[in-house]
């Protein structure tokens, strides 16, 4: 019985070394806390249709599940204080958290809970739920592949929303992006 185990282990061990065998060990999936540490949540939209105008949040907890070796596997759940926007001008900063827009002191949370999904023939995308100004809905991003940063990004359409207001000046979409530094294999194993 013991010359057969032994013969077993090495038919396997010739095998893994047999030219154009590869056997791939695979990493763990990473849970990773997402905060203001180690993610950026952002915004851009255009003024008049042309001049960028840029914000982020500053204050936000959740996390982020990804197999660095298959991100096309995730899941993402992420809370932000709406009042911890920030803004390049404060005339812009006050617009944006008042009533005909973001209306922090009414809804003073965001919220996004969703997973990545994919689809035959297409590029995986994070796809879920958005809770903003007392609605919910879809909202599906891109994810851009980075092998240090999870990155995605969607374009949401403000009059979805209930921001409509001041069409012109701001414009229907607002591109948001969200980056989470990965966990490099050393703090992955401490973690």
């Amino acid at each position: 019985m013991i010359a057969k185990a032994g013969r077993g282990v090495a038919f396997g061990l010739l095998l893994m070394t047999w030219p154009g065998v590869i056997v791939v060990a695979r990493a763990a999936p990473q849970t990773i806390v997402v905060a203001p540490g180690n993610t950026e949540i952002g915004f851009r939209l255009y003024l008049f249709g042309f001049l960028p105008l840029e914000g982020h949040f500053t204050r936000f907890a959740g996390s982020l599940t990804v197999d660095p070796a298959d991100p096309a596997h995730c899941g993402v759940t992420v809370r932000v204080e709406t009042a911890s926007l920030v803004m390049p001008n404060a005339e812009a900063l006050k617009i944006a958290l008042g009533v005909d827009f973001l209306d922090a002191v009414r809804f003073p949370t965001l919220a996004y809970d969703g997973a990545c999904r994919a689809a035959f023939g297409a590029p995986p995308r994070l796809e879920g739920v958005l809770f903003m100004r007392g609605r919910s809905g879809p909202l599906a991003f891109t994810l851009h592949p980075s092998g240090a940063a999870f990155a995605v990004s969607a374009d949401l359409h403000r009059a979805a929303w209930g921001m409509g207001a001041h069409p012109l000046l701001a414009g229907d979409t607002i591109r948001l992006r969200v980056t989470t530094r990965l966990l490099s294999p050393a703090e992955a194993a401490a973690h």
